[in-house]
């Protein structure tokens, strides 16, 4: 159980920041740094993922040349992106409901002193 998950739903949560706001890798990467400081991710994982929602149709990406320095990419969620980020919505609603029965029962064991 000390196994750590490394970048766990880490393709639902770029669709979720890519839907607030277009953004590069990089931009993506320390937006989990800055919401979810409890999980790993590192930058592969990252650019992994948007490599995979890419070829699923599911973002997009433009050139940006704007700035002196090499061109880089800016990703947008595609209609489809949309689409899977509402499937995504469902699926995290029930496992949060899943884990809401585990913990009830859970404290209900602790607090009849059954776990220590």
């Amino acid at each position: 159980m000390s196994k750590t998950r490394y970048g766990r739903h880490t393709p639902e949560f770029i669709l979720l920041f890519l839907a607030e706001e277009p953004g590069c890798g990089m931009d993506l990467y320390k937006k989990f740094g800055q919401l979810i400081p409890i999980c790993k991710f590192d930058s592969a994982i990252v650019y992994r993922s948007l490599a995979s929602l890419k070829k699923e149709g599911l973002v997009e990406f433009e050139w940006d040349t704007s700035e002196t320095g090499p061109a880089k990419k800016v990703y947008h969620i595609t209609e489809a992106g949309f689409e899977k980020l509402n499937e995504h919505k469902e699926f995290m609603e029930n496992r949060r409901d899943n884990l809401q029965i585990y913990l009830d029962k859970y404290n209900k064991l602790k607090k009849g002193g059954r776990l220590k």
